[in-house]
């Protein structure tokens, strides 16, 4: 990119008046189905990290939205077309041995032009190679966006201990499922025994205990949801998950609806790209009777997650 492409893109850039729609697509494996499970990895985390550091900066489209483009790379009008994205991440991955090779660019949706390339490598040895290459990529975008801003540190350190059942926890609460959840609740809660400072093992544990008590009307687990919830802010107060999980128990357990809303709104700040938040919000607003908000919550969730 030259200096004078890359000068009118920073200008574009920094004179929004809104955060730019950021989407991350499913990296292409080529011929290798072996890796098919390891760029489904790498996308859960790469959104998670993107979307978290720093806060508010990027609004980042949900993963089942993004990977509706698994099976194929579309055009920068596509991703714009179809997602309302602003700015695109998609690239390769190649193994090579016990290393991953990641080769990913930054795209200009609503231009069709590559801002830049970037490749990296990790570990597939290491149980947390999609955390390495999240954290080399996410540092790398920020570091471009915002070259003058404080970066809010990646805790993700904390968890490296239990990465593995943390990440397959995850992949399973991404399922949907009752069965996703009460298998990710147990292995969320397995990673925190192994590594009890990873807040997110502790929020992970929270949230599927919320899905699965607002399946079937069970107390009993938005009370071990409660306890996971706190938790997790007590090691990361910043966690948007814990926040949004506990604002649910407030809501459905204690119908203390003042601090439900404190919670929720607490969440957004933290990560104003959590369409699922957006989604409790709106819950919050119908049942307070503030339909008009409760639409306006809505129709954010879906701008996110189409």
């Amino acid at each position: 990119m030259t200096a004078l492409a890359l000068l009118v893109f920073t200008a574009r850039f920094y004179w929004r008046s809104e955060p730019p729609r950021f989407a991350v697509l499913p990296f292409a494996t080529g011929a290798d189905p072996s890796l098919h499970q390891v760029r489904s990895e790498l996308l859960n985390e790469l959104i998670h990290q993107i979307g978290s550091r720093p806060p508010g900066r990027l609004l980042v489209t949900g993963r089942d939205s993004s990977m509706q483009f698994a099976a194929r790379e579309p055009s920068a009008r596509q991703v714009r077309d179809v997602l309302r994205a602003d700015y695109v991440l998609l690239g390769k991955l190649r193994r090579d041995g016990s290393r991953l090779e990641a080769v990913a660019r930054l795209i200009d949706a609503r231009r069709n032009v590559q801002i830049r390339s970037w490749t990296v490598h990790a570990d597939l040895a290491q149980t947390s190679f999609d955390r390495d290459i999240a954290s080399q990529l996410s540092g790398k975008v920020f570091e471009l966006l915002y070259p003058d801003a404080s970066h809010r540190a990646d805790l993700s350190d904390q968890c490296r201990g239990c990465w593995e059942p943390l990440r397959n926890a995850r992949t399973l609460q991404a399922k949907g499922t009752e069965e996703g959840y009460q298998r990710s609740a147990s292995l969320f809660e397995e990673a925190s025994r192994i590594e009890q400072r990873c807040d997110r093992a502790w929020s992970g544990m929270a949230e599927s205990l919320v899905a699965l008590a607002r399946r079937n009307g069970d107390e009993a687990l938005l009370e071990r949801a409660r306890r996971a919830a706190q938790e997790a802010l007590r090691r990361n107060p910043l966690n948007a998950e814990a926040m949004q999980a506990l604002a649910n128990v407030h809501l459905w357990r204690d119908w203390d609806w003042r601090e439900a809303e404190r919670l929720l709104r607490r969440s957004l700040e933290a990560s104003p790209s959590a369409a699922t938040a957006h989604q409790d919000m709106a819950w919050f607003l119908v049942t307070s009777g503030r339909r008009a908000e409760a639409v306006a919550s809505v129709r954010r969730a879906i701008a996110l997650d189409p």
